[in-house]
């Protein structure tokens, strides 16, 4: 047990290297990060990334992946937190897949639905979530048509992004 120079406080969660407790170096980290610092730091930061955007996206990819319900929770979180942008990018969502929808006939509508459905049934039969893809992502221009639209398992739909 040692007494803190800093906070005058004894304890034994001491470090030697900053010659006080180490809820004083947290203080004065946290105060250089918020500080007049903070906008070295971000520059810093985001420098880093430019340099190195295939390694962080790899980073970030991998512990996604690993940590998929905390992913999951961030977006429910956020989601909630920003309401209005939320509905905005479902509202987009929406319109790019009604742009994208040609004219189609009652047989084509038929086989969406089937497609639909046939993923529907699948995850229960399998008990592994199943979900409709589009080959050619409507993001890219895909059309919204039977003709470009597969089955896939849902973990692998989601990492293929639009790609």
């Amino acid at each position: 047990m040692k007494e803190c120079p800093v906070c005058k406080s004894v304890t034994d969660n001491f470090t030697e290297k900053a010659k006080c407790c180490r809820s004083c170096v947290s203080e004065r980290n946290r105060a250089y990060r918020t500080g007049p610092h903070r906008e070295k730091l971000l520059e810093g930061k985001k420098r880093y990334y430019q340099e190195n955007r295939e390694k962080c996206d790899e980073v970030n990819k991998a512990w996604k992946e690993a940590n998929i319900e905390k992913t999951r929770s961030y977006g429910v979180k956020w989601a909630k937190r920003n309401p209005a942008r939320h509905n905005f990018n479902l509202a987009r969502r929406r319109a790019m897949l009604r742009n994208q929808t040609p004219e189609l006939t009652p047989e084509e509508q038929k086989r969406i639905e089937d497609i639909y459905w046939l993923a529907k049934d699948l995850s229960i039969v399998t008990g592994e979530p199943y979900e409709v893809d589009h080959i050619h992502p409507i993001a890219k221009g895909g059309l919204h048509h039977p003709d470009n639209l597969q089955i896939l398992p849902m973990d692998l739909n989601r990492s293929k992004g639009a790609k």
